[in-house]
């Protein structure tokens, strides 16, 4: 499974989130969703904005998601964040969409992510109603992020937001020298090295 269509198991975040690679499923976790109902409209988006310009004043947001991902969570929790304990999910970073533009994702596939990692992986470690703490993991570096919480009992939504501070800490120089020498005249030479995630999960009800 690698795309939002069809799913095995989860994690979130994270990050973003944000926002990590996935252990075999145990006979307690997720494996597969046949109920066509849960393929088509239980839904997991992966977001990210990173930001240019040298001015801190003056710096803009570029959004983008990542489409192709794999995650695992405990089935037999009974609500959504003791399903989240503990989950994994792996972004597969060949999958980065930014914004539906095919300029600016044909950038970052070919002076980015080649020269940074080709996935991401991250695990819950734990989560409340305020807060979760998360495991980002790439190039075999990791650092624990706390992203936001929002849970919307009522519509089966549950969103986290946050950010990792320096994606040079993970080793990222090299990505973003490339990225800079061929596209550095539309951001002034300047790519900031924190990137805010976000993690959405809708009609999650469709896993109990």
């Amino acid at each position: 499974m690698t795309t939002t269509n069809y799913f095995k198991g989860f994690s979130t975040l994270l990050l973003a989130i944000l926002l990590l690679s996935t252990s075999s499923c145990t006979h307690d976790r997720i494996e597969e969703f046949s109920d066509i109902e849960v393929e088509q409209n239980l839904k997991v988006s992966l977001e990210w904005t990173a930001f240019k310009f040298p001015l801190f004043e003056d710096r803009v947001g570029v959004s983008g998601s990542f489409d192709s991902f794999e995650y695992s969570l405990t089935r037999s929790a009974s609500n959504i964040l003791d399903q989240l304990e503990d989950s994994e999910i792996t972004i597969f970073t060949n999958s980065a969409n930014v914004g539906n533009d095919d300029t600016k994702t044909s950038n970052v596939g070919k002076y980015f992510f080649p020269y940074f990692t080709p996935q991401i992986d991250c695990k819950v470690i734990n989560i409340d109603h305020e807060s979760a703490e998360i495991a980002i993991s790439i190039n075999e570096i990791t650092q624990h992020v706390i992203l936001n919480v929002a849970l919307d009992e009522e519509n089966s939504m549950l969103k986290l937001s946050g950010s990792i501070e320096d994606l040079r800490t993970f080793g990222a120089q090299t990505a973003f020298a490339k990225l800079n020498e061929a596209c550095g005249i539309f951001h002034d030479g300047f790519v900031w090295p924190d990137v805010a995630i976000n993690v959405t999960i809708e009609n999650y009800n469709l896993l109990n």
